[in-house]
């Protein structure tokens, strides 16, 4: 970058928040946990998700500046309850789960994100 030391020395990722003020309180995420994965995603249209996934639980539920932020939102066997994905959000999370399940293919039962 130029010779210029980064002011937040370490720092891998940020993101704005795109989504109005009262969308309720950001998600916070601290990344240094081993035990959860963390994917964000940003669809064309502007749409912002969060997903923190919680290995030894297997469930994650979505954070989505839509719905509002504060608010998690449960997915079921891929069916995201209460809110519409549009064919974008919805590829993103297929890839999600099959991450999540360390690339083995689809689990046999119940998923819960």
């Amino acid at each position: 970058m130029d010779g210029q030391k980064n002011e937040e020395e370490g720092l891998v990722f940020t993101v704005n928040n795109f989504h109005i003020a009262h969308s309720g309180r950001l998600p916070e995420v601290n990344a240094n946990d081993s035990n959860k994965y963390f994917v964000y995603f940003a669809s064309s249209c502007g749409d912002q998700t969060v997903l923190i996934y919680v290995r030894k639980e297997r469930i994650g539920p979505l954070r989505v500046g839509d719905s509002p932020w504060s608010k998690d939102v449960a997915v079921v066997n891929e069916v995201v309850e209460g809110l519409y994905l549009d064919p974008d959000d919805q590829t993103w999370l297929e890839a999600c789960r099959f991450a999540t399940i360390s690339g083995s293919g689809p689990m046999g039962g119940e998923t819960r994100y």
